[in-house]
Protein backbone atom coordinates (compact mmCIF):
# COMPACT_ATOMS: atom_id res chain seq x y z
CA UNK A 1 0.00 0.00 0.00
CA UNK A 2 1.32 3.43 -0.85
CA UNK A 3 0.80 5.90 1.99
CA UNK A 4 -2.20 7.49 0.37
CA UNK A 5 -4.07 4.37 -0.67
CA UNK A 6 -6.63 4.19 2.07
CA UNK A 7 -5.48 2.37 5.22
CA UNK A 8 -4.17 5.47 6.88
CA UNK A 9 -6.73 8.18 6.35
CA UNK A 10 -4.26 10.66 7.77
CA UNK A 11 -1.89 10.77 4.83
CA UNK A 12 -1.79 12.26 1.38
CA UNK A 13 -0.73 10.55 -1.84
CA UNK A 14 0.71 12.79 -4.53
CA UNK A 15 2.28 11.38 -7.64
CA UNK A 16 5.92 12.43 -7.88
CA UNK A 17 8.24 11.79 -10.81
CA UNK A 18 8.58 8.13 -11.63
CA UNK A 19 12.25 7.40 -11.41
CA UNK A 20 13.97 4.87 -13.61
CA UNK A 21 14.18 1.55 -11.82
CA UNK A 22 17.38 -0.43 -12.04
CA UNK A 23 17.13 -4.16 -12.29
CA UNK A 24 17.32 -5.67 -8.84
CA UNK A 25 19.29 -8.90 -8.71
CA UNK A 26 17.72 -11.38 -6.34
CA UNK A 27 19.60 -13.89 -4.24
CA UNK A 28 17.93 -16.64 -2.30
CA UNK A 29 18.34 -16.29 1.45
CA UNK A 30 17.82 -18.87 4.16
CA UNK A 31 14.56 -20.71 3.68
CA UNK A 32 12.66 -19.10 6.53
CA UNK A 33 10.26 -16.16 6.82
CA UNK A 34 11.93 -12.79 7.28
CA UNK A 35 10.10 -12.21 10.55
CA UNK A 36 11.64 -15.41 11.92
CA UNK A 37 15.10 -14.49 10.68
CA UNK A 38 14.80 -11.14 12.46
CA UNK A 39 14.45 -12.82 15.83
CA UNK A 40 16.87 -15.72 15.38
CA UNK A 41 20.02 -13.77 16.24
CA UNK A 42 22.49 -15.58 18.47
CA UNK A 43 22.38 -13.63 21.74
CA UNK A 44 25.47 -15.22 23.30
CA UNK A 45 27.87 -12.48 24.40
CA UNK A 46 25.28 -9.72 24.00
CA UNK A 47 24.21 -7.34 26.75
CA UNK A 48 21.33 -4.93 27.36
CA UNK A 49 23.43 -1.78 27.79
CA UNK A 50 21.61 0.51 25.39
CA UNK A 51 20.70 4.20 25.38
CA UNK A 52 17.35 4.46 23.60
CA UNK A 53 14.60 6.90 24.58
CA UNK A 54 11.23 8.22 23.54
CA UNK A 55 12.47 11.60 22.33
CA UNK A 56 9.25 13.20 21.09
CA UNK A 57 5.57 12.78 21.91
CA UNK A 58 2.69 14.71 20.36
CA UNK A 59 -0.90 13.83 21.06
CA UNK A 60 -2.03 10.46 22.39
CA UNK A 61 0.77 7.88 22.63
CA UNK A 62 0.85 4.76 24.83
CA UNK A 63 3.71 2.52 25.90
CA UNK A 64 3.92 -1.07 27.08
CA UNK A 65 7.27 -1.25 28.91
CA UNK A 66 7.26 -5.06 29.00
CA UNK A 67 6.94 -5.19 32.78
CA UNK A 68 3.55 -6.91 32.93
CA UNK A 69 1.50 -3.73 33.26
CA UNK A 70 0.21 -3.44 29.70
CA UNK A 71 -0.13 -0.08 28.03
CA UNK A 72 0.46 3.12 30.01
CA UNK A 73 0.45 6.73 28.94
CA UNK A 74 3.75 7.58 27.25
CA UNK A 75 5.72 10.75 27.72
CA UNK A 76 9.03 12.14 26.54
CA UNK A 77 12.30 10.73 27.92
CA UNK A 78 10.89 7.33 28.87
CA UNK A 79 13.66 4.76 28.25
CA UNK A 80 12.96 2.22 25.51
CA UNK A 81 14.13 -1.29 26.38
CA UNK A 82 13.89 -4.66 24.64
CA UNK A 83 10.30 -5.90 24.46
CA UNK A 84 8.78 -2.41 24.68
CA UNK A 85 5.79 -1.60 22.51
CA UNK A 86 4.67 1.85 21.38
CA UNK A 87 1.23 2.68 20.06
CA UNK A 88 0.25 6.02 18.61
CA UNK A 89 -3.45 6.70 18.54
CA UNK A 90 -4.03 10.28 17.42
CA UNK A 91 -0.45 11.22 18.01
CA UNK A 92 3.13 11.19 16.80
CA UNK A 93 6.19 9.68 18.44
CA UNK A 94 9.92 9.64 17.84
CA UNK A 95 12.45 7.20 19.26
CA UNK A 96 16.09 8.25 19.33
CA UNK A 97 19.01 5.82 19.42
CA UNK A 98 22.44 6.50 20.89
CA UNK A 99 24.09 7.40 17.57
CA UNK A 100 21.26 9.85 16.66
CA UNK A 101 19.49 7.33 14.44
CA UNK A 102 15.72 7.60 14.83
CA UNK A 103 12.41 5.85 14.31
CA UNK A 104 9.28 7.99 13.88
CA UNK A 105 5.73 6.70 14.27
CA UNK A 106 2.78 8.36 12.56
CA UNK A 107 -0.79 8.18 13.96
CA UNK A 108 -2.40 4.76 14.47
CA UNK A 109 0.90 2.87 14.43
CA UNK A 110 2.13 0.10 16.71
CA UNK A 111 5.76 -1.02 16.94
CA UNK A 112 7.46 -3.63 19.10
CA UNK A 113 11.17 -3.28 19.89
CA UNK A 114 11.92 -6.98 19.79
CA UNK A 115 15.66 -6.70 20.46
CA UNK A 116 17.90 -3.91 21.71
CA UNK A 117 21.33 -5.40 22.41
CA UNK A 118 25.01 -4.47 22.39
CA UNK A 119 27.91 -6.72 21.41
CA UNK A 120 31.15 -7.12 23.32
CA UNK A 121 32.82 -5.02 20.62
CA UNK A 122 30.39 -2.15 21.29
CA UNK A 123 28.23 -2.36 18.17
CA UNK A 124 24.46 -2.32 18.59
CA UNK A 125 21.70 -4.65 17.39
CA UNK A 126 18.26 -3.10 17.01
CA UNK A 127 15.28 -5.04 15.67
CA UNK A 128 11.79 -3.61 15.43
CA UNK A 129 8.53 -5.17 14.32
CA UNK A 130 5.91 -2.86 12.82
CA UNK A 131 2.58 -4.44 13.74
CA UNK A 132 0.53 -1.88 11.81
CA UNK A 133 0.76 1.70 10.62
CA UNK A 134 3.52 3.80 9.10
CA UNK A 135 7.04 4.53 10.35
CA UNK A 136 10.07 6.46 9.18
CA UNK A 137 13.57 5.26 10.02
CA UNK A 138 16.67 7.36 9.46
CA UNK A 139 20.11 5.97 10.29
CA UNK A 140 23.26 7.79 11.18
CA UNK A 141 26.46 6.96 9.33
CA UNK A 142 27.70 4.67 12.13
CA UNK A 143 29.19 1.47 10.73
CA UNK A 144 29.04 -1.94 12.36
CA UNK A 145 25.56 -1.60 13.88
CA UNK A 146 22.60 -3.76 12.85
CA UNK A 147 19.24 -2.06 12.37
CA UNK A 148 16.38 -4.25 11.16
CA UNK A 149 12.66 -3.62 10.73
CA UNK A 150 10.16 -6.39 10.06
CA UNK A 151 6.64 -6.07 8.70
CA UNK A 152 4.82 -9.37 8.72
CA UNK A 153 7.03 -11.85 6.84
CA UNK A 154 9.04 -9.10 5.14
CA UNK A 155 12.31 -7.74 6.48
CA UNK A 156 14.21 -4.48 5.92
CA UNK A 157 17.92 -4.49 6.80
CA UNK A 158 19.04 -0.86 6.83
CA UNK A 159 22.51 0.31 5.83
CA UNK A 160 24.36 3.29 7.37
CA UNK A 161 22.93 6.69 6.35
CA UNK A 162 19.79 5.10 4.87
CA UNK A 163 16.31 6.56 5.28
CA UNK A 164 13.03 4.74 4.64
CA UNK A 165 9.28 5.04 5.00
CA UNK A 166 7.53 1.76 5.74
CA UNK A 167 3.80 1.12 5.73
CA UNK A 168 2.53 -2.10 7.32
CA UNK A 169 -1.01 -2.76 6.15
CA UNK A 170 -1.32 -6.42 5.17
CA UNK A 171 -1.96 -6.77 1.46
CA UNK A 172 -1.30 -3.05 0.92
CA UNK A 173 2.09 -2.68 2.57
CA UNK A 174 4.79 -0.48 1.06
CA UNK A 175 8.49 0.29 1.40
CA UNK A 176 9.91 3.54 0.05
CA UNK A 177 13.64 4.20 0.24
CA UNK A 178 14.08 7.95 0.69
CA UNK A 179 17.86 7.94 0.94
CA UNK A 180 20.72 5.43 0.80
CA UNK A 181 19.94 1.76 0.26
CA UNK A 182 18.51 -1.20 2.18
CA UNK A 183 18.38 -4.96 1.87
CA UNK A 184 14.77 -6.07 1.46
CA UNK A 185 13.83 -9.69 2.11
CA UNK A 186 10.38 -10.43 0.81
CA UNK A 187 7.97 -12.96 2.36
CA UNK A 188 9.27 -15.54 -0.12
CA UNK A 189 12.78 -15.27 1.39
CA UNK A 190 14.33 -13.48 -1.58
CA UNK A 191 16.68 -10.61 -0.75
CA UNK A 192 17.50 -7.67 -3.00
CA UNK A 193 19.14 -4.28 -2.60
CA UNK A 194 16.65 -1.43 -2.91
CA UNK A 195 18.22 1.94 -3.52
CA UNK A 196 17.40 5.63 -3.23
CA UNK A 197 13.96 6.81 -4.46
CA UNK A 198 12.55 3.37 -5.15
CA UNK A 199 9.25 2.08 -3.82
CA UNK A 200 7.81 -1.42 -3.44
CA UNK A 201 4.27 -2.53 -2.82
CA UNK A 202 4.13 -5.90 -1.05
CA UNK A 203 1.83 -8.21 0.86
CA UNK A 204 3.22 -8.71 4.36
CA UNK A 205 1.76 -12.24 4.45
CA UNK A 206 3.24 -13.25 1.10
CA UNK A 207 0.13 -13.99 -0.94
CA UNK A 208 1.48 -12.09 -3.94
CA UNK A 209 4.81 -11.01 -5.38
CA UNK A 210 6.13 -7.53 -4.48
CA UNK A 211 5.88 -4.94 -7.25
CA UNK A 212 7.71 -1.72 -7.93
CA UNK A 213 5.46 1.28 -7.53
CA UNK A 214 5.55 5.00 -8.12
CA UNK A 215 7.24 7.01 -5.39
CA UNK A 216 4.52 9.08 -3.75
CA UNK A 217 4.60 11.75 -1.09
CA UNK A 218 3.07 11.39 2.36
CA UNK A 219 1.57 14.19 4.41
CA UNK A 220 4.02 13.28 7.19
CA UNK A 221 7.16 13.49 5.05
CA UNK A 222 7.79 17.08 6.09
CA UNK A 223 7.43 16.26 9.80
CA UNK A 224 9.99 13.49 9.31
CA UNK A 225 12.32 15.79 7.38
CA UNK A 226 12.09 18.48 10.04
CA UNK A 227 13.10 15.94 12.66
CA UNK A 228 16.17 14.93 10.67
CA UNK A 229 17.14 18.55 10.03
CA UNK A 230 16.69 19.37 13.72
CA UNK A 231 19.14 16.64 14.71
CA UNK A 232 21.67 17.64 12.05
CA UNK A 233 21.57 21.33 12.99
CA UNK A 234 21.62 21.19 16.76
CA UNK A 235 23.70 18.05 17.25
CA UNK A 236 26.46 19.66 15.19
CA UNK A 237 26.72 22.67 17.51
CA UNK A 238 29.54 22.22 19.97
CA UNK A 239 28.69 22.23 23.65
CA UNK A 240 30.94 22.12 26.69
CA UNK A 241 31.92 18.50 27.22
CA UNK A 242 32.12 17.68 23.52
CA UNK A 243 30.00 17.68 20.39
CA UNK A 244 27.55 15.03 19.40
CA UNK A 245 26.67 13.85 22.90
CA UNK A 246 23.48 11.80 22.98
CA UNK A 247 20.68 14.28 23.74
CA UNK A 248 22.83 17.35 23.07
CA UNK A 249 20.54 18.53 20.26
CA UNK A 250 17.82 19.34 22.76
CA UNK A 251 20.27 21.04 25.13
CA UNK A 252 21.53 23.26 22.32
CA UNK A 253 18.01 24.30 21.34
CA UNK A 254 16.34 24.67 24.73
CA UNK A 255 19.17 26.28 26.70
CA UNK A 256 22.81 27.28 26.84
CA UNK A 257 25.90 27.60 28.98
CA UNK A 258 26.19 30.67 31.20
CA UNK A 259 28.74 31.84 33.76
CA UNK A 260 27.06 31.38 37.14
CA UNK A 261 28.59 33.19 40.16
CA UNK A 262 30.39 30.74 42.40
CA UNK A 263 29.89 27.83 40.02
CA UNK A 264 31.54 28.80 36.73
CA UNK A 265 30.19 27.73 33.34
CA UNK A 266 26.96 25.75 33.71
CA UNK A 267 24.15 24.77 31.38
CA UNK A 268 20.73 26.26 32.14
CA UNK A 269 17.41 25.86 30.33
CA UNK A 270 15.70 28.90 28.88
CA UNK A 271 12.53 30.21 30.57
CA UNK A 272 13.81 29.25 34.05
CA UNK A 273 14.18 31.72 36.93
CA UNK A 274 16.49 31.38 39.92
CA UNK A 275 13.60 29.82 41.82
CA UNK A 276 13.15 26.96 39.36
CA UNK A 277 14.36 23.48 40.35
CA UNK A 278 15.01 20.53 38.01
CA UNK A 279 13.56 18.13 40.58
CA UNK A 280 10.25 19.80 41.41
CA UNK A 281 8.46 17.91 38.64
CA UNK A 282 9.02 14.50 37.10
CA UNK A 283 8.06 10.85 37.29
CA UNK A 284 9.46 7.79 39.00
CA UNK A 285 9.18 4.92 36.49
CA UNK A 286 9.52 1.46 38.00
CA UNK A 287 11.46 -1.36 36.31
CA UNK A 288 11.49 -4.71 38.17
CA UNK A 289 15.14 -5.40 37.26
CA UNK A 290 16.61 -2.13 38.54
CA UNK A 291 13.96 -0.35 40.60
CA UNK A 292 12.90 3.23 39.96
CA UNK A 293 14.31 5.49 37.26
CA UNK A 294 13.82 9.27 37.32
CA UNK A 295 12.16 10.64 34.17
CA UNK A 296 12.17 14.38 33.53
CA UNK A 297 9.19 15.93 31.71
CA UNK A 298 11.27 18.57 29.93
CA UNK A 299 12.04 18.18 26.22
CA UNK A 300 15.77 18.52 26.97
CA UNK A 301 15.55 16.32 30.08
CA UNK A 302 17.48 13.25 29.01
CA UNK A 303 21.22 13.92 29.14
CA UNK A 304 21.25 16.10 32.30
CA UNK A 305 19.47 13.38 34.29
CA UNK A 306 21.64 10.51 33.09
CA UNK A 307 25.10 12.08 33.39
CA UNK A 308 26.88 15.00 35.03
CA UNK A 309 25.53 16.82 38.08
CA UNK A 310 22.98 19.48 38.92
CA UNK A 311 24.39 22.19 41.15
CA UNK A 312 22.47 24.77 43.17
CA UNK A 313 24.37 28.04 42.77
CA UNK A 314 22.43 29.94 45.41
CA UNK A 315 20.83 33.16 44.19
CA UNK A 316 21.80 32.29 40.60
CA UNK A 317 19.66 29.17 40.62
CA UNK A 318 20.37 25.69 39.30
CA UNK A 319 22.86 24.72 36.63
CA UNK A 320 23.98 21.45 35.11
CA UNK A 321 27.63 20.46 34.85
CA UNK A 322 28.40 17.78 32.22
CA UNK A 323 30.85 15.00 32.85
CA UNK A 324 31.18 11.58 34.37
CA UNK A 325 29.80 8.31 33.11
CA UNK A 326 26.42 7.83 31.53
CA UNK A 327 23.78 6.10 33.63
CA UNK A 328 20.88 4.28 32.02
CA UNK A 329 17.83 3.19 33.98
CA UNK A 330 19.82 3.37 37.21
CA UNK A 331 20.06 7.16 37.23
CA UNK A 332 19.02 7.72 40.86
CA UNK A 333 22.60 8.71 41.69
CA UNK A 334 22.21 11.69 39.35
CA UNK A 335 19.25 12.78 41.42
CA UNK A 336 21.48 13.80 44.31
CA UNK A 337 22.69 17.26 43.24
CA UNK A 338 25.83 18.78 44.71
CA UNK A 339 25.28 21.69 47.10
CA UNK A 340 21.54 21.22 46.98
CA UNK A 341 19.13 23.01 49.28
CA UNK A 342 16.22 21.18 47.63
CA UNK A 343 17.11 17.81 46.16
CA UNK A 344 15.17 15.18 44.28
CA UNK A 345 12.34 13.55 46.18
CA UNK A 346 13.02 10.08 47.51
CA UNK A 347 11.99 7.19 45.31
CA UNK A 348 8.79 5.48 46.48
CA UNK A 349 8.54 1.89 47.58
CA UNK A 350 8.13 -0.72 44.82
CA UNK A 351 4.52 -0.92 43.66
CA UNK A 352 2.34 -3.70 44.99
CA UNK A 353 -0.54 -5.44 43.30
CA UNK A 354 -2.25 -3.13 40.85
CA UNK A 355 -0.55 0.03 42.11
CA UNK A 356 0.78 2.33 39.35
CA UNK A 357 4.30 1.60 38.18
CA UNK A 358 4.84 5.25 37.24
CA UNK A 359 4.56 7.74 40.10
CA UNK A 360 4.34 11.46 39.23
CA UNK A 361 6.13 14.04 41.36
CA UNK A 362 4.88 17.62 41.52
CA UNK A 363 6.27 19.45 44.54
CA UNK A 364 5.39 22.75 42.85
CA UNK A 365 2.79 23.60 40.19
CA UNK A 366 4.10 22.66 36.77
CA UNK A 367 4.49 25.68 34.47
CA UNK A 368 3.83 24.97 30.81
CA UNK A 369 4.14 27.20 27.75
CA UNK A 370 1.18 26.67 25.47
CA UNK A 371 -1.46 28.11 23.16
CA UNK A 372 -3.46 30.50 25.32
CA UNK A 373 -5.89 31.77 22.68
CA UNK A 374 -6.53 31.11 18.99
CA UNK A 375 -3.41 32.17 17.13
CA UNK A 376 -1.48 33.01 20.31
CA UNK A 377 1.31 31.01 21.94
CA UNK A 378 2.36 32.01 25.46
CA UNK A 379 5.86 31.45 26.82
CA UNK A 380 5.75 31.24 30.62
CA UNK A 381 8.38 31.78 33.28
CA UNK A 382 9.70 28.59 34.87
CA UNK A 383 8.26 26.42 32.10
CA UNK A 384 11.93 25.68 31.24
CA UNK A 385 10.88 24.89 27.66
CA UNK A 386 8.05 22.53 28.60
CA UNK A 387 5.32 22.83 25.98
CA UNK A 388 7.54 24.61 23.43
CA UNK A 389 7.60 22.58 20.18
CA UNK A 390 11.18 21.90 19.25
CA UNK A 391 12.61 24.11 16.54
CA UNK A 392 9.24 25.76 15.96
CA UNK A 393 10.21 29.30 16.96
CA UNK A 394 13.82 29.53 15.89
CA UNK A 395 16.24 31.10 18.37
CA UNK A 396 14.77 30.94 21.89
CA UNK A 397 17.40 32.93 23.78
CA UNK A 398 15.91 36.37 23.08
CA UNK A 399 12.39 35.16 23.88
CA UNK A 400 13.68 33.74 27.16
CA UNK A 401 15.22 37.12 28.00
CA UNK A 402 11.88 38.81 27.40
CA UNK A 403 10.11 36.28 29.62
CA UNK A 404 12.62 36.97 32.39
CA UNK A 405 11.68 40.66 32.29
CA UNK A 406 7.92 40.35 31.79
CA UNK A 407 6.90 37.03 33.32
CA UNK A 408 5.31 35.77 30.13
CA UNK A 409 5.39 36.55 26.43
CA UNK A 410 2.69 36.10 23.80
CA UNK A 411 3.66 35.31 20.22
CA UNK A 412 1.32 35.02 17.27
CA UNK A 413 1.43 31.63 15.57
CA UNK A 414 -0.34 29.81 12.82
CA UNK A 415 -2.03 26.81 14.35
CA UNK A 416 -2.57 23.68 12.35
CA UNK A 417 -3.49 20.12 13.17
CA UNK A 418 -2.75 16.71 11.81
CA UNK A 419 -5.66 14.71 13.12
CA UNK A 420 -8.52 13.29 11.07
CA UNK A 421 -12.18 13.79 11.75
CA UNK A 422 -13.75 11.49 14.32
CA UNK A 423 -15.17 9.38 11.50
CA UNK A 424 -11.67 8.15 10.77
CA UNK A 425 -10.66 7.02 14.22
CA UNK A 426 -10.90 3.61 12.55
CA UNK A 427 -8.26 3.65 9.79
CA UNK A 428 -10.37 1.26 7.71
CA UNK A 429 -13.48 3.41 7.74
CA UNK A 430 -15.20 3.97 4.40
CA UNK A 431 -13.45 1.05 2.80
CA UNK A 432 -9.86 0.06 2.28
CA UNK A 433 -9.43 -1.35 -1.15
CA UNK A 434 -6.05 -1.51 -2.78
CA UNK A 435 -7.74 -0.11 -5.88
CA UNK A 436 -9.13 2.95 -4.16
CA UNK A 437 -5.84 4.82 -4.31
CA UNK A 438 -6.13 8.59 -4.40
CA UNK A 439 -9.76 8.30 -5.39
CA UNK A 440 -10.61 6.96 -1.94
CA UNK A 441 -8.82 9.86 -0.33
CA UNK A 442 -10.55 12.43 -2.48
CA UNK A 443 -13.95 11.04 -1.55
CA UNK A 444 -13.35 11.35 2.18
CA UNK A 445 -14.16 14.25 4.41
CA UNK A 446 -11.21 15.70 6.26
CA UNK A 447 -11.89 17.93 9.22
CA UNK A 448 -8.55 19.27 10.45
CA UNK A 449 -8.72 20.15 14.08
CA UNK A 450 -11.63 17.92 15.04
CA UNK A 451 -9.36 15.39 16.73
CA UNK A 452 -5.96 16.79 16.06
CA UNK A 453 -2.48 17.13 17.41
CA UNK A 454 -1.32 20.71 17.88
CA UNK A 455 1.54 21.70 15.62
CA UNK A 456 3.07 25.01 14.71
CA UNK A 457 4.50 26.78 11.71
CA UNK A 458 8.14 27.71 11.77
CA UNK A 459 9.36 31.29 11.38
CA UNK A 460 12.19 31.97 8.99
CA UNK A 461 15.60 30.81 10.19
CA UNK A 462 18.35 33.34 9.64
CA UNK A 463 22.00 32.54 9.83
CA UNK A 464 21.66 28.85 10.62
CA UNK A 465 21.87 27.46 7.13
CA UNK A 466 18.27 26.25 7.08
CA UNK A 467 15.43 27.38 4.89
CA UNK A 468 12.01 28.19 6.24
CA UNK A 469 10.29 24.81 6.30
CA UNK A 470 6.67 25.44 7.05
CA UNK A 471 6.04 21.72 7.00
CA UNK A 472 2.93 21.66 9.11
CA UNK A 473 1.14 24.09 6.81
CA UNK A 474 2.21 21.98 3.88
CA UNK A 475 1.02 18.85 5.63
CA UNK A 476 -2.42 20.23 6.30
CA UNK A 477 -2.79 21.78 2.87
CA UNK A 478 -2.16 18.31 1.57
CA UNK A 479 -4.78 16.80 3.84
CA UNK A 480 -7.36 19.40 2.88
CA UNK A 481 -6.67 18.82 -0.80
CA UNK A 482 -6.22 15.08 -0.62
CA UNK A 483 -6.46 13.47 -4.00
CA UNK A 484 -6.28 16.69 -6.02
CA UNK A 485 -3.79 16.39 -8.80
CA UNK A 486 -3.13 12.74 -7.96
CA UNK A 487 -3.43 9.86 -10.30
CA UNK A 488 -6.02 7.30 -9.26
CA UNK A 489 -3.88 4.51 -10.65
CA UNK A 490 -0.20 3.72 -10.47
CA UNK A 491 1.92 1.62 -12.76
CA UNK A 492 3.33 -1.54 -11.23
CA UNK A 493 5.74 -4.16 -12.38
CA UNK A 494 7.55 -7.07 -10.86
CA UNK A 495 9.95 -5.87 -8.18
CA UNK A 496 12.64 -7.92 -9.85
CA UNK A 497 12.17 -6.08 -13.17
CA UNK A 498 13.33 -2.68 -14.30
CA UNK A 499 10.68 0.02 -14.53
CA UNK A 500 10.66 2.79 -17.12
CA UNK A 501 10.54 6.40 -16.12
CA UNK A 502 7.32 8.33 -16.34
CA UNK A 503 6.09 11.92 -16.47
CA UNK A 504 6.93 14.32 -13.74
CA UNK A 505 4.43 15.24 -11.07
CA UNK A 506 4.27 18.34 -8.96
CA UNK A 507 4.57 18.84 -5.24
CA UNK A 508 2.60 21.21 -3.09
CA UNK A 509 4.29 24.62 -2.99
CA UNK A 510 5.73 25.36 0.42
CA UNK A 511 4.10 28.27 2.18
CA UNK A 512 6.19 30.78 4.06
CA UNK A 513 5.16 32.64 7.15
CA UNK A 514 6.45 35.74 8.86
CA UNK A 515 6.86 35.97 12.60
CA UNK A 516 4.30 38.35 14.02
CA UNK A 517 4.52 40.78 16.91
CA UNK A 518 5.17 39.60 20.42
CA UNK A 519 3.24 40.87 23.39
CA UNK A 520 4.13 40.80 27.05
CA UNK A 521 1.86 40.00 29.90
CA UNK A 522 2.54 40.11 33.59
CA UNK A 523 1.29 37.07 35.49
CA UNK A 524 -0.49 39.34 37.92
CA UNK A 525 -1.99 41.81 35.48
CA UNK A 526 -4.19 39.39 33.60
CA UNK A 527 -3.86 41.38 30.38
CA UNK A 528 -1.32 42.29 27.75
CA UNK A 529 1.01 45.15 28.45
CA UNK A 530 1.92 45.71 24.84
CA UNK A 531 0.36 44.61 21.61
CA UNK A 532 1.89 46.77 18.94
CA UNK A 533 4.89 45.69 16.97
CA UNK A 534 6.31 49.17 17.55
CA UNK A 535 5.73 49.14 21.28
CA UNK A 536 8.58 50.26 23.47
CA UNK A 537 8.14 47.21 25.70
CA UNK A 538 9.63 44.86 23.20
CA UNK A 539 7.80 44.99 19.88
CA UNK A 540 8.25 42.53 17.08
CA UNK A 541 11.03 40.03 16.64
CA UNK A 542 11.82 39.25 13.05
Amino acid sequence: MKPGSGSLALVLALCLPVLAQDTAISTHSAAQPASVAATSINTVGLNDIRIVRLSQVRGQVNIDRHIGRGYEEAFVNIPITGGTRLHTDLGLAEVEFEDNSSLRLTPDTEVEFTMLKRTAAGSTISTMNVLHGMVYASLAGTKGNTFTISAGKALVQMNPSSHVRLVMDGLNSNLTVLDGSVEFTDPFAYTSNISHRKSLDFDAAGSKQPEFAKVTESAFDEWDKNGIDYQKLYASQRMSGGAGLYGSSDLNYYGGFVNMPGCGSMWRPYFASAGWSPYDNGTWAYYPSVGYSWVSPYPWGWLPFHSGNWVNCGAAGWGWMPGGQFNGLQNVANSAPAGATRSAPAAPLPPRGGAPAMVPVNTRPLAVSSISAPGTFTFRKDSAGLGVPRDAFGELKSISSDVAHHGMVNTEVERSSIGPSSAFANPRANGNSANNGAKGLAAREYTPGSRGVATFSRPEMHGNGMDDMNGMNRMNNGMNNAGQGSSAGSAHDSWRQSQPSGPSGSAIPMQRSTEASRTYQSPSSGGPQASSSSSSSGGSHK
